[in-house]
């Protein structure tokens, strides 16, 4: 699979969780549905640092956005690392909030900027090439969460 569609199956992923969390009617769903979110969002974050960002951080034209990237991956592990803490229901419900409008703040910058930028520069099999990778990623990350 072309890896920027790879990446995007995960954020369309993230769009329904967000709705899902969104419209949860309880606090303890919300906290099931907040882990599922942190487990995924984690492991796209690690693929995307592992993968994609090195790949392009130093092509013309691509510095600020991979840097803002970084910056924001690193927002969002903080939150979600200040959320398992949290012991206010109310102060978890903002964090959620926030974690949801930042991440889809992100989706929409990677899907509007960056990725129109790396399918401009690179050619179809070396997509597809970045896809393979990107789910290698995954899968040894995820392996290494379940060791």
């Amino acid at each position: 699979m072309d890896g920027l569609e790879y990446l995007k199956k995960d954020h369309d992923r993230f769009r329904q969780l967000f709705r899902h969390a969104e419209n949860a009617k309880d606090i303890n769903e919300k906290w099931r549905i907040f882990r599922i979110i942190k487990q995924e969002l984690d492991l796209h974050a690690q693929a995307e640092e592992a993968v994609l960002y090195p790949s392009f951080r130093n092509a013309e034209g691509f510095s600020e956005i991979i840097a803002d990237s970084y910056d924001e991956h690193q927002e969002m592990k903080d939150l979600m690392e200040e959320m398992t803490r949290e012991k206010n229901e109310n102060d978890f419900e903002d964090d959620l909030d926030e974690l949801i409008e930042s991440a889809l703040d992100h989706v929409e910058d990677e899907e509007t900027e960056l990725f129109p930028k790396v399918r401009n520069l690179v050619s179809e099999a070396e997509l597809e090439v970045l896809g393979r990778k990107l789910e290698e990623a995954k899968k040894s990350d995820l392996t290494k969460q379940a060791a």
